[in-house]
């Protein structure tokens, strides 16, 4: 579930702590447009109300966003301990677990937030990432299958899946991955001419033509 942070100010709170919450903010934060002020904001409200996890999780959420990490994940960890039971916030968590290279401990929140939550994609889609990083190939072809299953238009897991069968000298489902990605997102196309993993399937006529048909 990436955040993105680009556009106006509403579209940055609506990105970073919901539509609902974004409402509210922006009668605050309007006339600077000021993403720190947002961050303060939700400190101030946090402040006052410490066992709300809600607002744990909304605060460490602005902070993943500014990319303060260390304090996002001390956030995050916080509100799991008053309420365990929320798949973003293990999302959240795992993430940046994975980034700071902790790959057990957040395969363990994907897999939470899959369990909380069955159908949320991005969780499936990280998990398989785990899988993969600990050589479980089977097991991330499983994941990422999910994760497009849940959502057909996520196009990294098909970028993926892509990689994973090119790994495995599956020219055909490679091909196959990679061109649904690129169909949904161009960007896939010079992501895919920069990565090694496909390498090993240029003596493969349809993918030499799928890859520098417009490079």
């Amino acid at each position: 579930m990436p955040l993105h942070l680009a556009g106006d100010l509403f579209s940055i709170l609506c990105a970073l702590i919901g539509v609902g919450c974004a409402a509210l903010l922006w009668k605050v934060t309007r006339p600077e447009r000021d993403p720190q002020r947002i961050c303060e904001y939700l400190r101030q409200e946090l402040h006052n109300s410490p066992g709300d996890a809600q607002k744990r999780f909304e605060y460490a959420k602005a902070l993943y966003g500014q990319g303060y990490m260390t304090a996002a994940s001390h956030e995050l960890r916080q509100s799991l301990e008053i309420d365990h039971q929320n798949p973003e916030a293990h999302y959240l968590l795992g993430n940046i677990l994975l980034l700071t290279g902790n790959v057990h401990a957040a395969g363990a929140h994907f897999e939470k937030a899959t369990q909380l939550s069955p159908a949320f994609a991005e969780a499936h889609h990280s998990w398989g990432t785990v899988h993969e990083l600990s050589g479980d190939l089977p097991a991330a072809e499983d994941a990422f299958l999910r994760s497009i299953a849940i959502d057909p238009k996520y196009g990294i897991a098909y970028f993926n899946l892509a990689r994973l069968y090119a790994a495995t000298n599956q020219t055909a489902k490679s091909r196959e991955k990679l061109n649904q990605a690129i169909k949904l997102d161009p960007m896939f196309h010079e992501e895919a001419l920069c990565c090694s993993d496909f390498d090993n399937m240029l003596s493969d006529k349809n993918m030499r033509q799928l890859l520098y048909r417009s490079a």
